[in-house]
């Protein structure tokens, strides 16, 4: 939305509408925000009313209730989601699940050691050169994001693997059991934080001088 402050977008809104784009995705933070503050809603709904393509939400949707909280809020035409699809790539679905009015399929710690077994070899099988410590190493950054939720120790003990033999023994260790996988991630992290914050919000008032 900017540089320093969300009000930026004012002056940037305008030229990206300048360029007739097809569709424009929102991240609802600046720059210096990172991922570290709650997303302005406010803004995108602004821009869903001034732009005639449509307009994409992304930031904070982590679940089935934080991506309703946006439509609600901001009504994009689309969600956009990044870091909580690599947490838990079964969001899409309870997304479905949840704007049809079913309830979500449960998932387990199981289900998680199948998806990264998948992932491990998926990703695998796209690298032109496989070099087992490297492979490794990305499986650990995506797994990052897949710890959030999951006992401390998995973190622990996945972060200091060394072979894809040591890797994967870890993760069956700890995750091939029935014990609950939750969809939402805890929020005291940075890598998911402020989350509640949308959730707590009523229907998005646009910024102060600004008009549709």
């Amino acid at each position: 939305m900017g540089y320093e402050t969300p009000d930026e977008f004012e002056r940037i809104l305008p030229v990206i509408a300048s360029h007739s784009p097809d569709r424009v995705c929102i991240h609802a933070r600046t720059v210096r925000e990172g991922y570290r503050s709650p997303v302005h809603p406010e803004w995108v709904k602004w821009a869903a009313g001034m732009l005639k393509c449509p307009v994409v939400a992304n930031g904070n949707i982590v679940d089935a209730a934080t991506a309703e909280a946006w439509v609600r809020l901001a009504r994009p035409a689309g969600l956009m989601i990044g870091r909580a699809a690599l947490r838990n790539p079964w969001i899409f679905s309870q997304l479905h699940s949840r704007f049809q009015g079913h309830p979500a399929a449960d998932l387990t710690f199981r289900n998680v050691l199948h998806y990264i077994r998948r992932l491990y070899e998926r990703t695998r099988e796209m690298q032109e050169h496989y070099v087992e410590e490297k492979h490794i190493h990305r499986m650990k950054k995506y797994l990052v994001y897949t710890a959030r939720g999951l006992p401390d120790t998995f973190d622990h003990y996945m972060k200091r693997a060394k072979t894809a033999r040591d890797f994967m023994r870890i993760c069956e260790d700890i995750l091939d059991n029935d014990a609950p996988f939750a969809p939402t991630p805890p929020e005291d992290t940075h890598l998911f934080a402020h989350f509640h914050t949308l959730l707590a919000q009523e229907e998005a008032c646009l910024p102060p001088g600004i008009q549709v």
